[in-house]
């Protein structure tokens, strides 16, 4: 694909298709820790939009204690999701590997998603996410 040269494009795909879901996902302490990560950023006013791409089977096997805004658990997050969406300091691309992609929808929401276990399909999204991400930035990016 244009904007990967072969040698990038065989290190993606070996290590894509090394990838083996083992059912010790703390999935949702990890969107926590990527939100917590960019209001450290909004508050040094140095928070550019931030783009969360999800690689994940979507299932969370860790669960996760949390409150935000009345809501508690998952509902807290997926709150402080949306929040972060609707303000336009985040674009959320999940991508379900090997499972349904329900989970990761309603982390984020559904506008963008894919499922696959072929790993030259995770190579493909990764670029389209790219091109998506790419626009309109500088061209020495």
């Amino acid at each position: 694909r244009k904007g990967y040269g072969m040698g990038v494009k065989t290190l993606l795909l070996r290590a894509a298709e090394q990838l083996n879901a083992a059912g010790t996902t703390a999935l949702f302490q990890a969107v926590k820790r990527a939100l917590d990560d960019l209001q450290s950023l909004i508050h040094l006013n140095r928070a550019p939009k931030a783009f969360l791409i999800l690689l994940s089977d979507g299932e969370d096997n860790q669960g996760i204690s949390y409150s935000y805004e009345g809501e508690t658990g998952e509902e807290a997050l997926f709150l402080r999701m949306r929040h972060f969406r609707s303000a336009g300091l985040l674009e959320y691309f999940p991508i379900a590997y090997g499972k349904d992609i329900e989970a990761l929808d309603r982390i984020g929401g559904p506008e963008f998603h894919a499922e696959t276990t072929d790993p030259k399909t995770i190579i493909e999204k990764f670029a389209q996410i790219r091109e998506h991400v790419m626009v309109g930035l500088p061209a020495l990016l």
